[in-house]
């Protein structure tokens, strides 16, 4: 699995700080790569496709390769959907863990 995504949006968006965050799946553990390729088929059939856009929303732009084929869509951090939900805290987590000050 390889996983790509930054995220968008946002009053106070800077896009040249917005980097993407890569996520592989020796990154992980084998549970945590089957949950995650599950969160990401589910969020794929629900979500916004890649090319759309919310300039003033808060959102995450999507690419993955999993074992279940490839993947590119954008996910809004609120949402109604639970598979949305679920994936965009999973994102938020993951943003926040890598761009922590050392």
């Amino acid at each position: 699995m390889k996983l790509s995504f930054r995220r968008e949006g946002g009053i106070a968006f800077f896009p040249g700080l917005a980097g993407e965050i890569v996520v592989t799946d020796d990154a992980l553990p084998a549970d945590q790569v089957e949950r995650v390729e599950a969160l990401i088929e589910k969020a794929a059939r629900v979500a916004r496709p890649a090319a759309a856009r919310m300039p003033d929303a808060r959102q995450f732009r999507v690419h993955a390769e999993t074992s279940r084929g490839r993947f590119d869509f954008v996910v809004p951090e609120v949402s109604e959907d639970p598979a949305l939900r679920e994936l965009a805290a999973w994102l938020a987590e993951v943003a926040r863990t890598r761009h922590a000050p050392r």
